[in-house]
C-alpha cells in the first residue's frame, strides 16, 4: 500500500509538471524549450472556442488492474499482488504550443521541460513506436519510480499514457502495459 501511494503521488507530481511545463527560451539555443505553453484541457474542450468535438482515448484494462473511479481522468492500478506499485494513467489531451510544427517537436518539448525539472533523474531517448496502428512516440523516466511515457498526436494535441512502476516491479506488468497498449484507441470527435 505504501509503494502504491507513493507511486500515485509521484505520478501527480509528474502530470502536474507536464500540464504546466513551461520552459526558458533565451533564442541563442535549439533544444530549450519554446517560450509558450500548451493549453489543458478538460474532457469535452476541445480548444476550438465551443466548437463541438474532442477526443477520447481508452484502453481495455486487463485482469487484475481496476481503475480508480474518483480520479479525473482513467488511472488504473495494478492489484494482482499486494504491495506491487504500478498504474498506467491516460493524461487529457494537450494542445501543442503555438510554435511546435510537429508531433516529435512537441514530445521533445516536453522531454526538455521535464529534465529541467528532474535533474537527478535519468531519461531515455525518444523513440518512435507504434499503438495499435498509430504512430507515436516513448520515452522514459527514472527517479526511482519509472515513468514510461507514450505519445500519439493528433490534430496538434498531444494524448499521453503512462506507465508508472518502481523498477523492482516491471517484470510483473511489462506484459500488462503492452496488452493495455495495444488495446489503445482514440476516438476523435
Amino acid at each position: 500500500m505504501k509503494k502504491l501511494l507513493i507511486l500515485t503521488l509521484a505520478l501527480i507530481l509528474t502530470l502536474s509538471l507536464l500540464t504546466a511545463c513551461g520552459g526558458k527560451n533565451n533564442g541563442n539555443n535549439s533544444t530549450n524549450p519554446p517560450t509558450s505553453q500548451g493549453n489543458n484541457e478538460t474532457p469535452g474542450d476541445n480548444g476550438n472556442n465551443g466548437e463541438t468535438g474532442t477526443g477520447e482515448a481508452s484502453i481495455t484494462p486487463v485482469s487484475g488492474w481496476e481503475k480508480d473511479e474518483n480520479a479525473l481522468y482513467p488511472i488504473y492500478s495494478c492489484k494482482k499482488e499486494d504491495g506491487l506499485g504500478a498504474t498506467i494513467t491516460l493524461n487529457p489531451p494537450q494542445r501543442f504550443p503555438s510554435d511546435i510544427t510537429g508531433d516529435k517537436q512537441y514530445v521533445e518539448y516536453i522531454l526538455t521541460s521535464l529534465k529541467e525539472s528532474f535533474p537527478d533523474a535519468t531519461f531515455s531517448d525518444i523513440t518512435q513506436i507504434t499503438v495499435n496502428g498509430m504512430e507515436a512516440y516513448e520515452y522514459t523516466m527514472d527517479s526511482g519510480i519509472v515513468v514510461r511515457t507514450i505519445y500519439v498526436c493528433k490534430d496538434n494535441k498531444g494524448y499521453s499514457i503512462g506507465c508508472s512502476y518502481f523498477g523492482s516491479d516491471y517484470d510483473a506488468v511489462k506484459d500488462d502495459f503492452q496488452n493495455m497498449l495495444d488495446s489503445y484507441t482514440l476516438k476523435l470527435g
